[in-house]
């Protein structure tokens, strides 16, 4: 298997360009390493590739504001760690600190494009805690957090 990927000729929407385009992007372990009209050479020889011809590609999705990872929505309500029930007021609360990334729900959201999300408490709570930003792909917070205590949440209503 080949450390690089070559997606072909695919239409490019990016934040950007007005108007999506089309061109080959080339991936180097999980990066994008370079986009342009038409790839070619010695690493693009070797590359896995992916024929994009008419397809629409985008960049990752980032979801600013959810519970992924906190809702139990895999194990129930044992897992059930955005909720502090028992005092509205809660902003020792921390996603980092409960969230689990081998929720099936990451899985779901990478099959739809989100490559990042920002989760965590409080959905009952005046003050719920706070969240983290954290890629939807890895085996436990110390591979995919990446920015912990970002927002403090509150809601009045």
């Amino acid at each position: 298997m080949s450390n690089y990927l070559l997606i072909k000729q695919g239409t490019i929407h990016n934040a950007i360009e007005e108007e999506p385009f089309v061109a080959d992007i080339l991936v180097e372990n999980g990066k994008i390493k370079k986009i342009a009209p038409v790839l070619e050479g010695k690493i693009i020889n070797d590359a896995d590739v992916i024929d994009a011809t008419g397809i629409d590609v985008y960049p990752g999705f980032v979801d600013a504001h959810c519970h992924m990872g906190l809702d139990g929505y895999a194990t129930g309500f044992a897992g059930e760690d955005y909720n502090e029930l028992g005092d509205p007021v809660t902003p020792q609360l921390s996603a980092v600190d409960a969230v689990n990334p081998q929720d099936e729900t990451f899985q779901m959201a990478r099959e739809g494009g989100v490559t990042c999300v920002c989760t965590g408490p409080g959905s009952s709570n005046v003050i719920g805690g706070t969240f983290c930003a954290i890629k939807t792909y890895g085996a436990h917070t110390g591979h995919t957090a990446f920015a912990c205590h970002q927002v403090l949440r509150k809601a009045c209503g």
